[in-house]
């Protein structure tokens, strides 16, 4: 009895699979034919081969011209017999311990990946990389720099530059090549699997390209003969799930059941997603379509990798910066992209050629978490284990960090695709590396306060494209960022990002300046002379830049009568000064600890503790008098006074017409005491602050200065001179 069930059993798996062999027989059957040429000779270099490989196994050709009769000599020289494992099986499928496959390793392969032999397509696959990094730059704020290099064409660029894009596609193409090839070496070496159906997967990977999973969204994007990127990752897992899919899909009672349609499947899904999943799956199981199974079988599988990354103990990794060319650079280069390959970052280090690029460049850390659910050390502590043991299971990389000329360059994740953004629960593992673990004794990353602000700025300004793009609202924050109202926009460029001014030509001004104010036109004060009781902000457009205040906010409020004092002396006195209202209202306050600055050499150092930005003092000024001010706070004011070139143009008249207004310049102490207390008068673009107290140092007549050098804030100096600049700014304390 348990024998005639076990026949019977047989027979029942026999019939599934002659259905689904005949299904995917006819998918297959089709692609041949596209690969056979107008006069039905083969196009395709491992079916010219295969075909060749079946008229040599004895296999006869009915009638030589017939294309249905070239496919199916093919087919059959691939099903001989379609239950592998049999002793008839090994002598057919078999030879020199190769499949038919596993033979055609090469040829399928070289066939698969980009063909670049056309040097016309070649140039328009690297043309292609070019703007697809020059796209990478712009979101980057680097597109001023672009333009000024005039490398925004890809006509623009010369031999030598072009070389490099036509190596990245050869590279790429590499990529191509080895992810193929590793697939044809599995299924030709897995003997579950019969022949006809090892083929189908290659033939099928053959139109798939990106992976594109979302919730309830399981697919590959296209591939054409345009596409660069490599072929779908391997999961053997993944891979035995769709088989038992689709044989299952063709059991008696199955084979009975109409296909859901697409239709179907969305109606279901508005009141159950996991019955939509069920149609989905026999859908797609009944019609063997490969892409859409193994892309629904490859997101579970991702699903149940959460588990590992839900873990955020893991461990760094440094690939150190190599010399250009060498060997270690290659060994290096090698180690990093292997332990990424597979991992679906989208990070272009996966690629060897790429990661040779980076660390030429600069050093490289990679942060790995545990990838243990399923082996022994899950639930083992990493610090109880060898640092050999913490590599082993400590293999899923989650942040990269690239350096350039010793600097961070980019930080990425492994969210949101293309984007590679961090995930939440990685920025502070990713902060606290960059800003240096003191107890472990790292020093911080250079270039880290600019990384973060860089990398929020660009974020926030594609926020805004995408908002104008769509005829969103900005909000007043929105307005305030975009005309650089309180912080300068900084992008990775050298050069102002040109997309700033593309958004604001796209802007009606004088509405977003009613949206920044957000009150009425009476309460608005144009001109710090016309500021009185009932203001509410102080706006004044330059037509290139917006200052705003708001004196609805406490701590401005409390400067009004002041600057109502100021403005009646200004009128009184007819003077040209008026307070910089954009910096800090134009009254700060300097509130500080009086053993900070008990001596010169104090002051200087508290001086250089201040910002963790680089400083500069110049020299000159361990030579100057140094006194500590009385008590512990003072206010300056800051004034410009572009309203009157010719008293911007001397320093005697500015002297002068600061005594008219009872004030005076600041002096070395006092200027010092502003950088400490306040260093973001050492660190504003496009101004720079002078204290107008004379010093005769070396024979000449200094002024002590603030000002953003290079990457360098710095107290340096200037000449008592004529001819000061639109960008200076005057600080004085009353008398």
């Amino acid at each position: 009895m348990e024998s005639t069930n076990q026949a019977s059993q047989q027979e029942l798996q026999r019939q599934q699979e002659d259905a689904l062999h005949n299904t995917i027989t006819m998918i297959v059957s089709g692609y041949l034919k596209n690969n056979l040429d107008k006069n039905n000779n083969p196009s395709s270099s491992h079916f010219t081969k295969g075909l060749q490989k079946s008229i040599e196994s004895g296999i006869q050709l009915k009638n030589p011209n017939s294309k249905d009769a070239k496919v199916n000599a093919f087919l059959k020289y691939l099903n001989k017999n379609k239950r592998e494992g049999s002793e008839e099986s090994e002598s057919h499928l078999h030879e020199g311990n190769e499949t038919p496959l596993l033979g055609l390793t090469h040829e399928i392969a070289e066939d698969f990946a980009i063909d670049i032999t056309n040097k016309q397509k070649l140039d328009h696959l690297a043309e292609a990389v070019f703007q697809s990094e020059i796209d990478i730059l712009i979101k980057r704020g680097q597109g001023g720099d672009i333009e000024a290099q005039g490398l925004n064409s890809w006509n623009n660029l010369n031999d030598e530059q072009k070389e490099r894009y036509y190596h990245n596609v050869e590279a790429k193409r590499k990529e191509q090549v080895r992810s193929i090839e590793g697939w044809i070496k599995y299924v030709s070496n897995e003997n579950t699997y019969p022949s006809w159906y090892k083929y189908f997967i290659i033939t099928s990977l053959r139109s798939m390209g990106v992976e594109q999973f979302e919730l309830g969204t399981y697919t590959y994007g296209g591939r054409d003969d345009k596409t660069l990127f490599r072929f779908p990752t391997l999961n053997p897992a993944a891979l035995a799930k769709v088989y038992d899919r689709m044989l299952l899909a063709y059991t008696e009672e199955n084979r009975k059941k109409t296909v859901p349609t697409k239709y179907e499947i969305q109606n279901t899904a508005k009141s159950s997603i996991d019955e939509a999943e069920q149609l989905f799956l026999e859908k797609y199981a009944k019609e063997a379509n490969f892409s859409q199974l193994y892309a629904y079988e490859l997101s579970k599988y991702k699903e149940r990798t959460i588990e590992s990354k839900r873990s955020t103990e893991g461990l760094w990794v440094k690939y150190n910066q190599q010399e250009a060319g060498s060997r270690e650079l290659r060994e290096e280069a090698k180690r990093l992209s292997d332990s990424l390959l597979d991992k679906g970052t989208m990070w272009c280090t996966e690629g060897t050629n790429f990661s040779e690029d980076q660390l030429a460049g600069g050093d490289f850390y990679v942060y790995y978490t545990r990838e243990d659910v399923d082996k022994d050390t899950y639930g083992i502590s990493l610090e109880d284990m060898t640092g050999e043991e913490q590599r082993d299971v400590c293999t899923m990389p989650r942040i990269a960090i690239k350096m350039y000329n010793g600097r961070i360059n980019e930080l990425r994740g492994i969210v949101g695709g293309k984007e590679q953004d961090l995930e939440p629960e990685m920025l502070e593992i990713a902060r606290a590396k960059y800003e240096g673990d003191k107890e472990k004794g790292e020093e911080p990353l250079d270039g880290k306060e600019e990384y973060e602000k860089k990398a929020r700025d660009m974020k926030q300004l594609l926020t805004l494209i995408q908002k104008q793009e769509k005829g969103a609202v900005f909000t007043q924050e929105d307005l305030l960022f975009l005309y650089e109202v309180n912080t300068t926009i900084e992008g990775f460029g050298h050069n102002r990002d040109p997309r700033i001014e593309i958004l604001l030509e796209q802007r009606n001004r004088q509405e977003d300046i009613q949206t920044i104010c957000n009150c009425e036109p009476q309460c608005i004060a144009h001109d710090s002379t016309l500021i009185n009781e009932n203001t509410k902000v102080f706006c004044e457009d330059t037509g290139k830049k917006i200052t705003f205040v708001d004196f609805r906010l406490e701590a401005n409020k409390k400067k009004i009568p002041q600057l109502l004092e100021l403005a009646q002396k200004i009128k009184e006195s007819g003077s040209p000064a008026r307070p910089d209202i954009g910096m800090l209202g134009g009254i700060v306050g300097c509130t500080f600890d009086r053993e900070q600055v008990k001596d010169r050499e104090t002051a200087f150092k508290s001086f250089e503790k201040a910002d963790t930005t680089p400083p500069y003092i110049w020299p000159g000024w361990n030579n100057a008098k140094f006194e500590t001010p009385e008590g512990n706070h003072f206010e300056t004011i800051v004034l410009s006074y572009n309203k009157d070139p010719n008293t911007r143009n001397s320093s005697d008249k500015i002297v002068a017409d600061m005594d008219k207004l009872g004030l005076r310049p600041l002096t070395l102490e006092e200027m010092t005491i502003v950088a400490i207390t306040h260093p973001e008068f050492t660190k504003t673009s496009g101004k720079y602050f002078v204290g107008l107290t004379k010093y005769s140092l070396g024979g000449d007549s200094r002024v002590p200065s603030l000002r953003w050098i290079g990457d360098k804030r710095s107290l340096n100096w200037d000449g008592w001179r004529s001819g000061w600049s639109g960008g200076n700014r005057f600080l004085c304390a009353r008398k």
